[in-house]
């Protein structure tokens, strides 16, 4: 299970020691590609997002999560519900739950960190994801023309499940224009 995969499963779990939860509101932050229901749509499909149109399909590509933001969020939320919580063992459960939050946050810089060692040693040309970035950017922004996303899909597969899903800290090989 990758390092992405750890954090939105922590994001994603309910509050310990909360049982109640106001309807059709979820308990943390809200990425796409995180959410519980597979007929989800990304944050930019439903806000009528910026995200580049994946020719074809007729799918609008949600940007890239802010991952650091979302563990910064949730490690505020455990904060002050720890804060908030009257018995001890709830308390030290959302204490606990806090120490693996950060423990999962450096796990995840180490990770960014080496994947910016292997683009740096890369001798082809790598991007790295930022929060914001779609394959159409990158695609337009490195060849020219956001249409031909599919060519560093193509090139990437290994480190992308779904074209529309990318997470910032990824670093994907950047095809040769020849």
């Amino acid at each position: 299970m990758s390092i992405f995969s750890k954090i939105i499963d922590v994001l994603n779990t309910p509050l310990p020691g909360t049982t109640k939860k106001a309807p059709g509101k979820p308990l943390g932050p809200t990425l796409p590609g995180m959410g519980g229901k597979k007929d989800d749509k990304p944050a930019s499909a439903k806000a009528g997002g910026t995200g580049g149109s994946i020719t074809g399909e007729g799918k609008e590509q949600a940007p890239a999560a802010d991952i650091q933001a979302a563990i910064r969020h949730r490690d505020a939320e455990l904060a002050k519900a720890a804060k908030a919580t009257d018995g001890d063992s709830d308390r030290n459960e959302l204490l606990a739950e806090r120490r693996r939050l950060r423990e999962l946050r450096r796990e995840f810089e180490t990770e960014v960190a080496k994947q910016a060692q292997a683009h740096a040693e890369k001798e082809e040309t790598t991007y790295t994801v930022v929060p914001g970035d779609t394959l159409w950017a990158i695609s337009a922004r490195f060849l020219g023309n956001g249409a031909r996303w599919k060519e560093i899909y193509e090139a990437n597969k290994d480190k992308i499940k779904s074209p529309n899903l990318i997470y910032p800290g990824q670093t994907f090989v950047i095809p040769d224009e020849d």
